[in-house]
Order: C-alpha cells, then sequence, then structure tokens
C-alpha cells in the first residue's frame, strides 16, 4: 500500500519536472489515491477482521495483490496522464 503512495506522488513530481506545473488531472488522481491510502492505514485494525483476512490469512491472493496488483494497475491512470502533453 506504501508503493501506491510513492508512485502516485512520483509520477506528480514527473509531470511537474516533465511539463513545469502539475495538471488538475493529475493533482485530483494524486490526492484520491493518497486518500484512499491514508484510510487504509486510519482503518487498518478493522481490516483484519474482514473475511478474506480472516479466514484466508496471508493467502497467495491477498499478498499478490498488495504487492503487485494494487501499485501496478490502480497507478496505471497517474503514470499515463505524465506522458500526455495536453493533460
Amino acid at each position: 500500500m506504501m508503493s501506491w503512495a510513492v508512485l502516485a506522488v512520483t509520477y506528480c513530481i514527473k509531470q511537474y519536472e516533465t511539463n513545469g506545473k502539475v495538471a488538475d488531472s493529475m493533482l485530483v488522481n494524486t490526492v484520491l489515491m493518497l486518500v484512499y491510502v491514508t484510510k487504509f492505514f486510519w482503518w487498518e485494525a478493522g481490516c483484519w477482521n474482514t473475511m478474506d483476512i480472516a479466514h484466508d490469512r496471508a493467502g497467495f491472493y491477498i499478498c499478490w495483490g498488495c504487492l503487485v496488483w494494487v501499485p501496478s494497475i490502480y497507478t496505471s491512470p497517474g503514470m499515463y496522464v505524465p506522458c500526455q502533453p495536453s493533460c
């Protein structure tokens, strides 16, 4: 989950270095990602009581999802925006 936040901020910094400013779309994308990650850590104790954690513990899908799926797929819009000059 931390890599998700780091990648979001990194893409924002990349757009600033490339274009000299941060577009509104990139700012909204980064803020929404950071709010979601903050909410996750704020309610982290409650996550241990969810059905998938209670029964699967640290199973493959949970570990793979947090380590690979979330950082790569959920940050792909943020990776796309700095590459576009009109965004």
